[in-house]
């Protein structure tokens, strides 16, 4: 595997316009390589919401098993005071269906999410200080 120790981005680039990149390049060339591999992707944001799927698929964990710190990635997207009312939820609703779970989780994000996780700075040098639109 090819390593870059640059903090140069068109070194780590190899020059390409930063409105170029795309993941979908490397998918389709993993796809090429390993044709009878299915490939699943998620984006990292998205990791506290399929994690659960992600473990049960990886593990052949039945859906009547239980898997322990289910929500702990969930959880620390949330205040103290968002953790406190799921888990306080969660404790008196043990029998939740997904869709439920998921508007739950959906709706405690929306009014009670931890705000400083919403907000990440990250300096790249070369990086346009431009906003790219595609």
């Amino acid at each position: 595997m090819k390593t870059c120790d640059s903090n140069n981005l068109s070194a780590v680039t190899g020059g390409s316009a930063p409105e170029t990149l795309r993941w979908s390049e490397l998918f389709l060339r993993l796809q090429a390589h390993f044709m009878d591999m299915e490939i699943t992707v998620w984006c990292y944001e998205d990791s506290p919401f399929v994690w659960q799927d992600v473990i049960r698929a990886v593990g052949q964990v039945p859906p009547n098993i239980a898997i322990k710190d289910t929500y702990r990635l969930y959880l620390h997207l949330l205040s103290d005071v968002g953790q406190a009312r799921f888990v306080a939820y969660m404790n008196k609703n043990t029998n939740l269906s997904a869709e439920k779970s998921e508007r739950l989780c959906s709706l405690l994000l929306k009014n009670l999410a931890a705000p400083k996780l919403w907000t990440k700075m990250c300096q790249l040098r070369d990086w346009p200080k431009r906003k790219w639109i595609s």
